[in-house]
């Protein structure tokens, strides 16, 4: 729970006293907070409840961080490319709040960086200033860099799932779940 608060600090802080983050630390914040507490947490607390092996308890914890890490990614993702009326959120909303995530650190790197300057932290940003942010991204292949990002954390949660100490059954319960993570991305 720690580990959560801490992202989410981390998270809050990015925007309210802003640092130029880098990579690293968008995802130790996704790891910290997303990852425990809506993959990690469920896994390991269902594991111990049932009185798992404490070594498949570890399992679950390193691979459940992996997934939750592609999960928040997917969902910056839809933070800017999703649909609002299946998300439940503007697509507008990351961009205004001036939220640095994994796609922002990404684009800094890029052509596309202007454009997204210009309007992150803009409350005001306009419907046509976001879809010329979310052209650009596309254009220079940041939403593609960051898909990508996504099917590499979620791959390694799976491959971390093939430890021995993980029952072949609940590898298998697992990896529809962990696939989705990919899927809801694109």
């Amino acid at each position: 729970m720690q580990r959560s608060a801490a992202g989410e600090l981390d998270d809050v802080l990015a925007v309210v006293a802003p640092v130029r983050q880098g990579l690293t630390d968008v995802m130790r914040t996704a790891s910290r907070k997303t990852a425990e507490y809506t993959v990690v947490a469920p896994l390991v607390v269902g594991a111990e409840l049932a009185g798992a092996d404490p070594a498949l308890v570890e399992v679950l914890r390193t691979a459940g961080r992996s997934l939750g890490v592609a999960f928040q990614l997917g969902d910056d993702i839809l933070g800017t490319f999703g649909d609002e009326r299946t998300t439940g959120k503007s697509i507008r909303s990351d961009l205004a709040q001036g939220k640095v995530t994994a796609l922002v650190v990404l684009a800094r790197r890029t052509s596309a960086w202007p454009e997204v300057a210009a309007h992150l932290g803009d409350p005001d940003a306009s419907p046509d200033d976001a879809r010329r942010v979310r052209a650009a991204l596309e254009r220079t292949g940041v939403r593609a860099d960051l898909e990508d990002l996504v099917v590499h954390y979620a791959e390694h949660g799976l491959r971390l799932l093939d430890d021995p100490a993980v029952p072949p059954a609940l590898r298998a319960a697992l990896e529809p779940h962990a696939r989705s993570v990919v899927a809801r991305a694109r």
